[in-house]
């Protein structure tokens, strides 16, 4: 071993499929000798580094995307799940204050149209009395300054009071 060119040694370590793409390799090329073919792959082969840096912060990016992406279907199959229950409940009760609103509302309209009516009749009562003593007189005279003519005073006063046209007649005489 003295007197060899090569007398330093390099021993490498492979798996058996290792070695058998080695093999293929050399079969190639073709050599047989695997300390030739491999001193010139290891002094002459292309030596490729990859900048993945890269391509590691895309990968991260869309590992943090799919994540959200996988959260967010998460949520929301829970929220659909959850709200379907919710939303009825929600609706419900919403129509039903919506309903009792309406039904406030039908009942404050009915309560008005009702005491309109209630005042209405009652007005008419007591303005026919109080009329037939002073503000009927008033209101015949209001009419007679204005150049009206006794049928459209009885008109009028059949308008304003639901008088029939014999009670008007009287209450104008």
């Amino acid at each position: 071993m003295e007197n060899r060119k090569r007398n330093m040694q390099i021993i490498i370590r492979v798996t058996e499929e290792e070695r058998a793409l080695i093999e293929e390799k050399m079969r190639q090329i073709p050599t047989l000798n695997l300390s030739a073919y491999a001193r010139k792959i290891l002094i002459d082969g292309y030596i490729i580094t990859l900048d993945l840096r890269e391509v590691k912060g895309h990968t991260a990016q869309l590992q943090k995307i799919i994540s959200q992406i996988l959260r967010f279907s998460w949520t929301t199959d829970i929220l659909e799940r959850t709200s379907t229950v919710r939303v009825g409940k929600l609706r419900y009760e919403h129509e039903m204050k919506l309903k009792a609103k309406r039904d406030r509302r039908a009942e404050d309209k009915f309560v008005y149209v009702q005491g309109q009516k209630d005042g209405i009749e009652k007005g008419r009562s007591e303005g026919i009395e109080i009329g037939k003593r002073q503000g009927l007189n008033s209101l015949i005279n209001c009419l007679r300054r204005t150049n009206c003519s006794e049928e459209q005073i009885i008109q009028e006063l059949m308008t304003e009071y639901g008088l029939s046209r014999d009670d008007a007649a009287d209450m104008l005489h």
